[in-house]
């Protein structure tokens, strides 16, 4: 594979990464491995970014790490995101309203690009993976 770094990313849907992106990982995780990988998220959770969030937060890539021990992200960006009611299903709508997650856009454009501006230096001078 012609890259020489990776930057995995989801949202979270019921507290795991999106099972497309989990698959991602697993499916390349023998050339992930051999280049320097970030990964980030974005979920509501992040709105309130407290040290009990972030470690919340974090366990909702266990999935990804389960499935791709082999890759060992050497950045995690954890960002807040947004929900919009009416671009979701009825049901997803209703759960969120019930559990009272306000309707907003939450996301921070400047903490996002602030990380991915830390983490360029190691994912573009890293060396590679063996």
């Amino acid at each position: 594979s012609p890259y020489q770094a990776v930057i995995v990313g989801s949202g979270i849907r019921r507290g795991k990464w999106l099972a497309e992106a989990v698959d991602f990982v697993r499916d390349h995780q023998e050339a992930l491995s051999r280049v320097p990988t970030a990964w980030f998220l974005v979920c509501l959770t992040m709105k309130d970014d407290t040290p009990e969030n972030r470690a919340e937060v974090m366990t909702y890539l266990d999935p990804a790490r389960e499935a791709a021990p082999k890759v060992k992200p050497m950045a995690v960006g954890l960002f807040p995101g947004a929900v919009d009611f009416d671009k979701l299903s009825f049901i997803a709508g209703t759960m969120l309203q019930a559990k009272g997650v306000a309707q907003g856009d939450y996301r921070d454009l400047p903490a996002a690009q602030a990380w991915a501006v830390g983490a360029a230096p190691g994912l573009v001078g890293a060396n590679p993976r063996s």
